[in-house]
């Protein structure tokens, strides 16, 4: 081979990889071509199960002999796709032999078809290949790495489960296989669990969810292509259910979108590219779910591959993405009233304009409106005025609305209102509902009215987000 390879990739393993990122440079040589993918990590079965090697083993079209130079040179394979910098492979077997990638590669076995061949030493520009190896049943490609790391498998494993199906969920959804197995140094056999049976995990695929706060149903809030000059990209947008766990729990700061490209997520639940819409990122987006699918096009990511670099065509996406959120009139769901005195300069009036608004404005993916016959200030046959009234479905629905806290009182005249107009559905809508309300409701009015059924838009529902920011006009 040309060039110092061995020092470079030496070099370029230190440019902060983690285990799951090396790993995931291997997986991405082999989802080109392969479709089972098998990841072995070989321990030692006791305690923690230190891991002292890793195979990955595919079924793809396998390396050529007259390739295999180029592929274990740094550099020397790349393109405007999954190869873009050819520095992965090399890099990550360095990382696995603690930054030096003639400890770190155990062997390399493959067959394209023609050649059946192993590599079983990398020292400075040569590599030691045996040409005379039996002839597989299938084509396909082995890497076997020594580990000279401080890891273990019980530590790693589901969050390497979770990470694969992350960023390898296309591929996975589209017919292709990831396993990981936990093998005994000593005898080559998959671990068993208590019961007897393989420790083998099947990698699931994991896609953002969705939940739409209006509708109730499993939507996202947006959909569309964006495009730029020269990308073209398919822009989800949602919210994730509030009782939602795992990767795409809601948590501080944690708002974001997956970016994929080349069938594999190489930025997962990132706020960057939103940054044009919104410059700082803000709890009220703790639920913000999506992706980013780039269907033509390339945007040039860094050495590593798990982020965006800052051209002028990145720029220009975020620009458009920015637009599309504004156009589509979704920035209310992320958007709560963030100013008190602005909030407190309103009148209970204008907000319940506002919510009836909100209300005749909502309609279901089929277009038929969710509420119907809405109305203001409707009288009861005692005189007494009821904020907002309106028909969902077969259900008449009463709305009592309070600029700020709402309390047992309260409760009491809400429920007041829907006895006397033979109501069993009713809404707050106030800025915090009092523990005491709730009380009311649960221990006193609901043993005797077991139908009723009382919603809390409070000012952490999307409901309450939606009409302060976009149906109230909060500055005026």
């Amino acid at each position: 081979m040309e060039s110092n390879n061995e020092l470079m990739a030496n070099t370029m393993s230190k440019s902060g990889f983690t285990f799951t990122s090396a790993l995931h440079e291997l997986v991405d040589n082999a989802i080109v071509t392969a479709k089972n993918i098998s990841i072995n990590l070989l321990v030692e079965n006791h305690g923690q199960r230190s891991i002292k090697k890793i195979s990955v083993v595919d079924d793809g079209d396998g390396i050529s002999l007259s390739e295999a130079a180029v592929a274990l040179s740094v550099g020397a394979r790349t393109n405007k796709g999954i190869h873009e910098h050819g520095v992965g492979m090399k890099s990550a077997i360095a990382y696995f032999g603690d930054t030096d990638i003639s400890q770190g590669l155990d062997i390399i076995r493959s067959y394209d078809g023609v050649d059946s061949y192993a590599i079983n030493g990398y020292e400075s520009n040569d590599l030691h290949i045996d040409d005379g190896l039996p002839i597989p049943t299938t084509t396909g490609t082995k890497i076997v790495m020594n580990v000279l790391l401080n890891v273990f498998a019980v530590k790693r494993v589901n969050n390497l489960r979770d990470s694969l199906g992350i960023r390898y969920a296309n591929f996975i959804n589209q017919g292709g296989s990831i396993v990981i197995n936990e093998v005994d140094m000593k005898d080559g056999q998959v671990i068993q669990d208590a019961k007897g049976n393989p420790t083998t995990v099947t990698v699931k695929a994991i896609f953002p969810p969705y939940f739409h706060p209006t509708t109730l149903t499993n939507v996202h809030l947006l959909k569309t292509e964006v495009t730029t000059q020269n990308i073209v990209a398919e822009l989800t947008i949602g919210m994730s259910p509030e009782e939602q766990e795992g990767v795409w729990a809601r948590h501080s700061y944690g708002g974001g979108i997956d970016v994929v490209q080349n069938d594999r997520v190489i930025m997962h639940r990132v706020y960057e590219p939103l940054t044009v819409w919104r410059a700082k990122n803000h709890t009220s987006l703790n639920g913000l779910v999506g992706q980013l699918v780039v269907k033509e096009g390339h945007l040039a990511t860094t050495p590593k591959k798990d982020n965006i670099q800052q051209t002028d065509e990145w720029y220009e996406m975020k620009k458009v993405i920015s637009e599309a959120i504004k156009e589509a009139k979704i920035t209310s769901f992320f958007n709560p009233p963030e100013n008190d005195d602005d909030y407190d300069s309103l009148s209970e009036s204008l907000i319940r304009d506002g919510l009836a608004d909100y209300l005749k404005a909502q309609v279901l993916p089929s277009g038929d409106a969710i509420w119907n016959d809405v109305k203001t200030e409707e009288s009861t046959d005692t005189n007494l005025s009821m904020d907002v009234t309106a028909n969902s479905g077969n259900a008449f629905y009463v709305f009592e609305v309070k600029k700020g806290n709402f309390n047992a009182q309260d409760m009491n005249q809400l429920v007041g209102y829907m006895v006397t107009v033979g109501a069993t559905h009713g809404v707050v809508f106030a800025k915090n509902v009092l523990a005491n309300a709730k009380k009311q409701f649960d221990e006193h009015w609901k043993p005797l009215l077991k139908d009723f059924n009382i919603q809390y838009w409070e000012e952490s529902s999307a409901q309450h987000k939606t009409v302060l920011t976009t149906y109230v006009d909060v500055g005026n």
